[in-house]
This record gives structure tokens, sequence and C-alpha cells, in this order.
């Protein structure tokens, strides 16, 4: 009868060590790399929200890019802590026209507002910490524009 008891014991023994190490495996193997910061942003065009758009963070060192969709001057977005070139684009609705389709909808036609200086000659540099929790860009049209 010991020897019984002692089996049972050694059973529930490697069952239980069994049931600790499937239980410790979600913990340890299911983490996907570094953490990244989770923030949010407003961005203005002459101290008015970008009605659309688009934000773009384009890394200086050995990073993923991120991006996010603007719309009525807010974004969120996630990005791994780094330095990265920002670009930024946004159009706003200046009338519409007939779909190529035929009998196909009314399609918006957009006009490009961002100054090439904050999209495609950006020199913007932002740096972002696994703290950020918020980055807003304040973009100013050159004066006669």
């Amino acid at each position: 009868m010991n020897s019984d008891r002692r089996r049972c014991a050694f059973a529930r023994l490697v069952l239980l060590a069994l049931v600790a190490a499937v239980l410790a495996v979600p913990a340890v193997g299911c983490r996907r790399g570094p953490a990244k910061a989770v923030f949010t942003g407003r961005v203005t065009l002459n101290d008015e929200p970008l009605p659309q758009g688009a934000i773009s963070f384009y890394p200086l060192d050995r990073l993923p890019s991120a991006g996010a969709v603007i719309n009525a001057g807010s974004y969120r977005m996630e990005a791994f802590p780094g330095s990265y070139r920002v670009e930024i684009s946004g159009s706003k609705v200046v009338g519409q026209k007939k779909n190529d389709i035929p009998d196909g909808p009314m399609v918006d036609i957009l006009e490009s507002i961002v100054p090439a200086e904050y999209n495609s000659a950006s020199k913007l540099v932002q740096e972002v910490k696994l703290d950020t929790k918020t980055l807003d860009f304040k973009l100013v049209t050159p004066a006669g524009k």
C-alpha cells in the first residue's frame, strides 16, 4: 500500500509540474519583442485642425516605420522608441466630380493643403519614447499662399 501512495503522490507531482509548465509558456512565449509607445496627437494647419490626411514616421535608425490616418486633426499611432523623420500630408474637399464608372457615385475632388516642407521635403524630426502619450504638430502655411 505504501508503494501505491508513492506512485499516486509522484503522479500528482508530475501532473502539477506539467500544469505549471503549460501555464508558464504564455507568460514567456507570447512576448513579441520590444514594447511600443502608443500615443495620440493633433495636427493643425494655421491653427485649424487638418481636415484629413496621413502622418508617417520614417526611422532614422533600424526601426520599422509607422503611420496613421489623420481625421479632423486627430490621429492615434504605435511606434517603437527612437528617432523618426516625420511626413504629414493633408487635403481638403474642393468639389465633386462624376465617377469614371458608368452610373457610379460622385467622388470628392481633393486639394493638397500641406506645404512640401512638412511632407515630401520634410525636415521634421521627432523622438518617440516609451512613455510618449501625446505628439502634436502645428503646421504653418508660408505667408502669401
